[in-house]
This record gives structure tokens, C-alpha cells and sequence, in this order.
């Protein structure tokens, strides 16, 4: 079992970090931001709005296909927020100089996404929060093409993580709750004290959402590089 380890970065930092990645890189981390978002919008909330009479096995596959798909639309925006987060400028065409990478994150986001939907099931949905804490790099490293196959990039992922579950989890926390932050318009209430949902409310969640996931998104980055270092520094030692 690996010893914990103290994090180097502060949260505060890590977030400093993230809005300087994120608005210095702000037109293409926005567009692989959006695009992915409506990809989101369109084979998955869609979907699950029109599905909603129709079994539990048919709604279950509509929205495990339509994460994958979402997962896999997310590779560029994995490259691009390492490239924001490493303060270099945003290399636009690194993630289509090879496509076979797109096949790469479409394999691990179908696994990642199983696992998320079975610890759904059991304690609360609790196991689906290890889940994510696990395998939250596997994007990263395809990006940063440092993965075989996407279930390398899986395995790898537990690796990284390894004597920083604890701060990971804290931190999964924190960035899940700040990107949240963009959906506050979708609260605003009408005059009936419902929530106010139109195409204004719709557009300003979007765009909120598109800002806090991509800050949050960049910050990962940023942790993926220490935990990157960690991990060599492990390998070498144990040779």
C-alpha cells in the first residue's frame, strides 16, 4: 500500500491556476466547452425527456450510449486543458493529428460510465464517487498520450491516484460543487415560484457551465501533472 502523500498544491492555487489557464486559452477551451455540452444536451437530456414512458432497459441503454458518446466528444477538451494548464498556447489540431485516440476515449469513457451507473446502484450511490475518484485521469492520459489502449488509460488512472485517495476525494468534492455554480440560472423562479426555464435560462446555464467545468477542467490538469510525477518518481525508485 502506497503512503499517503502530503499535496503540494493548495486548493486555492489549484483554482488561481484554473482561471488562468481557463481565460488565457478562453475561445478554444469555450468551443470543445460547448461542443461538448451540446452533444450533452442532445443524446442525453434529450433523449431521457422523450424516453421517459419507455422502459427502464431502454432509457438505461439511451443514456449509457449517449455518456459514452459525450465522453468520447470530450477528448479535445481534455488536450486543450492540459495545454492551458501547462501555459502553453492551446494547439488546436493536436487532438485530430491522431483519430485512433478518439477510439481510445470512447473505451474508457464506456467503462468509466459502467462504472459509474453500477455503483449507482448499491450504498447510496456511493461507490460511484470511488469510481470516479479511480478513473477520473484516463482523459488526461490520452490526451497527453501517455496510454496504449483506453483500458490502460484506466488502469493507470487507479495508479496515479495511489496514497492521494483522500485528497482526491476532497477535491472531487470541492470541483464538482464549484461547477455546479453554472447551473444557477436553471434556479431563477417565475412569477408562479417554479423555476423559470426558457431558451434566456437555458443559454445563461450553458454558458456558466461551460466557464466552471472548464476552469475545474484545467485544474484537474494540473493535478494530473503531479500525480504524473509522483508516478515516476515511484517507477524509477522501484527499479
Amino acid at each position: 500500500m502506497t503512503k499517503p502523500e502530503p499535496f503540494p498544491v493548495r486548493p486555492g492555487t489549484l483554482f488561481k491556476e484554473g482561471f488562468k489557464g481557463y481565460f488565457g486559452n478562453i475561445v478554444p477551451m469555450t468551443a470543445a466547452a460547448l461542443l461538448t455540452l451540446t452533444v450533452l444536451y442532445l443524446v442525453v437530456v434529450l433523449p431521457a425527456s422523450q424516453l421517459s414512458d419507455s422502459s427502464k432497459w431502454v432509457r438505461g441503454l439511451a443514456l449509457a450510449g449517449g455518456l459514452v458518446v459525450t465522453g468520447t466528444t470530450a477528448y479535445p477538451w481534455y488536450s486543450y486543458a492540459l495545454d492551458a494548464g501547462d501555459g502553453i498556447p492551446v494547439r488546436w489540431k493536436r487532438p485530430f493529428e491522431k483519430p485512433e485516440l478518439f477510439l481510445q476515449q470512447a473505451v474508457s469513457s464506456f467503462w468509466f460510465w459502467a462504472g459509474v451507473a453500477l455503483g449507482f446502484q448499491y450504498l447510496f450511490a456511493t461507490p460511484a464517487i470511488f469510481v470516479v475518484i479511480l478513473y477520473a485521469f484516463h482523459g488526461y492520459l490520452i490526451a497527453d498520450r501517455r496510454a496504449e489502449s483506453g483500458m490502460k488509460a484506466l488502469g493507470t488512472s487507479v495508479r496515479l491516484g495511489e496514497g492521494s485517495r483522500i485528497i482526491l476525494f476532497g477535491l472531487t468534492a470541492l470541483f464538482g460543487f464549484f461547477s455546479f455554480f453554472g447551473l444557477l440560472p436553471l434556479g431563477i423562479q417565475g412569477d408562479d415560484g417554479e423555476p423559470l426555464v426558457n431558451i434566456f435560462t437555458v443559454s445563461l446555464a450553458v454558458i456558466g457551465l461551460a466557464i466552471t467545468t472548464s476552469v475545474t477542467l484545467v485544474a484537474g490538469g494540473r493535478i494530473y501533472r503531479i500525480l504524473l510525477d509522483r508516478l515516476t518518481d515511484r517507477e524509477k525508485s522501484s527499479r
